[in-house]
């Protein structure tokens, strides 16, 4: 992966939903096809938000809670902004700018006197290695002042939506559409018209990474309209170079054996050569011995020429060198026995053949001898590794063995089955297992890992494996958006069973947390064409484990009130994505060592929900109003969320859940049966509990006051 395309400030925590100045169009997460209309095609309304005042979330008296939480609730249907922070970007003085890269900050940048900019948004159309991403963070910082904020937009969406981009005032975002390989709409590219016609109203900035398949070609004129088009330049390597290198005075001399003939980095670089590469080279010139070391052009070249010489030649005994080498590779800096034990086991895979030496344990040499022989660092800690003095070659050792012997593929595949096996030599070690197949999927593409994937998911002593494969690629920044539709075709597939499984498990993990919308709907698919029960349950665990997550569960909460169905629309009860916020939500339906219908058994993710503050909990407070009044409000659902409702009042006398924030959240439901006592009211309100007393008292206010209302409306009529 190419340094300047990694998240870099990405991976700091989500900074929750924009704050939205100006009030768009409510814009929800898409309806997989074939599921019915629901909620989330109503027209939005701007709820009158109050937050009681009960144990849980106090402090409602604040001026202009009310605001905060109505801000907070309209930002969850935009793109979740994640921070940029300025003092982790590049350096200017270390960015070596490409072509262009002046004109295009005067035309962002405001203007001093009148304090407009000529343009607000900028599409700058990219292809791999050529330093984009780099180059739009910089373009943020150098056209915006020091006290506006950036943000990095994530993608997280079925298909690009321009409406779902936020705009706070004097904001600068970069939205990062490198990954996507489909051509942008017209209507996306409308939507950013408007878009930026709107931003050089607000000032905000947003510069929009696209690759050239999704963006097409860049033709003169382009860049008339309301948004500025540029092609990303690659600027020079050299210059790359000799400005990491003059950083450090004790390093800048270095930079001139670039260009004299006598070393060995002379003529390395070409004009094709990328900025994270010319950057890795600076790096292995500031390691150097000096000017002759052809260690450290070796490391540049990937370490070809010592590859070549373990892989090209045919000695009788080269097999067993080279499987301790590719064992090392796949293990690299795990301890020296697990290396040498996997690497026998590679040799005694019926496709090699290798013959066991006669005399067992005790024939051969030793560990380190052994180490030793393949050029392998042995520690005196007892780990092993290959690239301890050759960094890098663990990687490009493996990249060789994939392209120049796919015969030998398949076999490394079933290997690696068997020695990551529950119990198995390197069962302990996945995760660095796991980072060598991304970082194979990320140069030779993510088609062969996952078809292997596939395999194991099926396998309950591969699955482990295979999950935590699956986490790394699905957001990586290169690979992450194939794999994320695959995962949407295994999500709807209800004839594998294994692969909805597969999907739920990896949607609770760093999807959910990186790409929330796109994990829902994966989950959605799940919950709408289970293969099974325990599909259907791994997608409802899932949604469990989001709404934990306090970043997420207003969110989450959003989406599972979106998924209920207008009532009319046909809702299949207890089944699917319509009842998800009651299965959740249900007490009694989470937590180990719980049987079912327990009172607690699901109260500490109620109670946790209830316990937020600030806009989020206000948010999540009026979510799961507008949650148990939709259920209520449907027919096929109603009984359902008469149960959940109940087990909320049941935990709640059983000083699980706090009663007035219970209470508060049941009234709702008043609203709709003010005309008559059902069963499924008569659930809630049965008993003598003292809380029971108060809903009942509460229904004969909330029946009076309808009353009074028809009266009034009466008398107005006559």
């Amino acid at each position: 992966m190419n340094a300047d395309d990694s998240y870099g400030p990405a991976h700091e925590p989500l900074a929750g939903p924009p704050v939205a100045p100006e009030v768009h169009p409510h814009s929800a997460a898409p309806r997989p096809e074939g599921v019915t209309e629901s909620r989330e095609e109503e027209e939005p309304e701007t709820p009158a938000i109050t937050v009681s005042d009960n144990e849980i979330g106090g402090d409602a008296n604040v001026a202009g809670r009310d605001l905060y939480v109505t801000k907070y609730m309209q930002g969850l249907a935009y793109l979740q902004p994640r921070p940029i922070s300025r003092t982790d970007l590049l350096l200017a003085e270390l960015f070596e700018a490409p072509g262009g890269y002046a004109d295009t900050v005067l035309q962002l940048k405001a203007d001093v006197t009148s304090g407009e900019r000529a343009r607000s948004v900028l599409a700058l159309v990219t292809e791999p290695g050529v330093g984009a991403r780099t180059t739009a963070m910089r373009l943020l910082d150098d056209c915006l002042p020091q006290q506006a904020r950036l943000f990095e937009l994530l993608a997280d969406w079925e298909k690009p939506d321009a409406a779902l981009i936020p705009k706070e005032r004097h904001t600068g975002y970069l939205l990062n559409l490198a990954g996507e390989s489909e051509l942008l709409s017209d209507q996306f590219r409308e939507q950013l018209a408007e878009y930026a016609r709107q931003a050089f109203r607000t000032g905000t900035v947003l510069v929009v990474l696209v690759s050239r398949q999704a963006w097409g070609p860049v033709a003169e004129g382009d860049d008339r309209g309301p948004v500025l088009v540029r092609e990303a330049r690659r600027p020079s390597a050299a210059g790359v170079v000799e400005r990491r290198l003059s950083a450090d005075p004790e390093m800048a001399e270095r930079a001139k054996w670039l260009h004299v003939e006598e070393s060995v980095f002379h003529n390395l670089l070409t004009p094709d050569t990328s900025p994270s590469e010319a950057e890795r080279l600076a790096g292995i010139m500031a390691r150097a011995t000096g000017h002759d070391d052809a260690n450290a052009r070796g490391e540049y070249e990937n370490w070809e020429g010592v590859i070549h010489r373990w892989f090209g030649g045919e000695e009788e005994e080269a097999p067993r060198p080279r499987a301790l080498r590719i064992a090392a590779s796949f293990l690299d800096e795990c301890p020296a026995r697990v290396i040498l034990d996997a690497s026998d086991s590679l040799l005694c895979q019926p496709e090699i053949g290798w013959p066991a030496p006669p005399g067992g344990p005790l024939a051969g040499p030793d560990a380190e001898q052994r180490c030793k022989t393949a050029e392998i660092a042995f520690r005196e800690d007892g780990t092993a590794s290959i690239s301890q003095y050759r960094p890098g070659i663990d990687r490009a050792l493996l990249r060789h063995v994939w392209y120049t012997r796919p015969q030998l593929v398949p076999v490394l595949t079933k290997w690696l089955e068997q020695i990551s096996a529950a119990g198995a030599v390197a069962e302990p070690y996945r995760e660095r297992l796991a980072a060598s197949l991304t970082a194979l999927a990320e140069s030779e593409g993510p088609k062969t890992i996952l078809e292997l994937l596939d395999k194991w998911i099926a396998q309950d002593s591969r699955k482990t494996l295979a999950l935590d494969v699956l986490d790394d690629l699905a957001v990586h920044p290169l690979v992450g958006a194939a794999v994320r539709e695959r995962l949407r075709g295994w999500a709807e597939g209800k004839r594998r069973v294994d692969r909805q499984l597969a999907v739920a498990g990896i949607c609770s993990r760093r999807l959910g947390r990186d790409f929330p919308h796109i994990a829902l709907t994966r989950l959605r698919y799940v919950l709408d064409k289970p293969g099974d029960a325990s599909a259907t349950q791994a997608a409802l665990d899932a949604l469990v484990d989001l709404l934990h997550d306090t970043g997420l569960a207003a969110q989450v909460l959003k989406s599972l009130v979106d998924w209920i169905p207008l009532p009319g629309h046909d809702a299949a009860s207890g089944v699917g994505s319509a009842s998800a916020f009651i299965d959740v939500l249900a007490v009694g339906q989470h937590g180990a060592g719980h049987s079912p219908g327990a009172v607690g058994a699901g109260a500490p993710l109620v109670l946790g929900l209830l316990q937020l503050d600030g806009p989020e909990g206000g948010a999540v407070r009026v979510l799961l109003k507008d949650g148990v009044r939709a259920a209520w409000r449907h027919p096929a659902i109603r009984a359902k969320a008469a149960i959940a409702v109940d087990s909320w009042c049941r935990a709640a006398e059983a000083e699980e859940l706090p009663t007035s924030a219970v209470r508060d959240l049941i009234s709702v439901v008043f609203e709709e049966e003010v005309g008559c006592l059902g069963s499924d009211l008569n659930r809630i309100l049965g008993g003598d509990s003292e809380l029971r007393n108060e809903l009942r008292f509460e229904y004969a206010q909330a029946i009076l006051s309808a009353k009074s209302t028809q009266a009034s409306t009466a008398g107005i009529e006559t």
